[in-house]
């Protein structure tokens, strides 16, 4: 199982200015990413090696955002300071909906600034993000909704968070989770001493809040932990 990307709530001075913070700390230039309008959400992308990315996320200023779980969490975290929202694995589309039997994929897109279209399918876009909302009932909600757990997203056709990125100068090495490595092992189906094949993930906090605490970059310039 890949790791796609990482995501990271706009801190309260908005969107350009948190995607322009952290590019800066990891000395990686921000990349225009769209709007989601499913998600009530915009985006900025951090190009990283390996075809990874940070995506900095902005709840849309939208009547209907309120109405949406993603969006939701996305601003309840940006009012807090901002931070990380989650993580996001790849897979085919027979895994995703083998392992989530009884819930709904979400199709989403996403509308670049040059008017391209993305299109990929996702699953826990609705509520597995940390601090967000209480998602009974949505499209996406289901008993193992849970901040610790990544989403899974399933490729599609456009320039979508995948193909929107070149290979950048910074690599992320390490995730590190609150939670519990059995949670989170069991409901992806992987072994624990290798969840990911191409990033290492470090277990803290068992008995805290649940959700994606801290990312390890390598940089030319030495290793930023944010």
């Amino acid at each position: 199982m890949r790791l796609d990307r990482v995501c990271y709530a706009a801190e309260p001075d908005g969107l350009l200015a948190t995607a322009r913070r952290l590019g800066s700390a990891i000395g990686v230039q921000p990349v225009e990413g769209g709007v989601q309008p499913r998600l009530g959400s915009r985006t900025m992308v951090l190009p990283l090696a390996g075809s990874h990315c940070v995506e900095i996320v902005e709840a849309l200023e939208h009547p209907a955002t309120l109405r949406m779980p993603f969006g939701q969490a996305v601003r309840a975290r940006t009012r807090s300071g901002g931070g990380w929202l989650t993580w996001v694995v790849t897979v085919d589309d027979a895994v995703l909906v083998e392992r989530c039997p009884g819930r709904t994929v979400t199709a989403v897109h996403r509308r670049g600034a040059d008017g391209g279209l993305a299109c990929w399918r996702q699953l826990g876009a609705a509520g597995s993000a940390s601090g967000g909302p209480d998602t009974a009932g949505s499209a996406t909600a289901g008993p193992d909704v849970d901040p610790q757990l990544p989403f899974l997203t399933s490729p599609g056709h456009g320039v979508g968070p995948r193909e929107l990125r070149v290979c950048g100068s910074a690599r992320l090495s390490v995730l590190r989770i609150s939670g519990s490595p059995h949670r989170v092992t069991s409901s992806l189906g992987e072994p624990g001493d290798r969840l990911l094949e191409d990033v290492e993930v470090e277990w803290v906090a068992p008995s805290g809040t649940p959700g994606l605490l801290e990312v390890c970059f390598e940089t030319p310039a030495g290793p930023v932990v944010r």
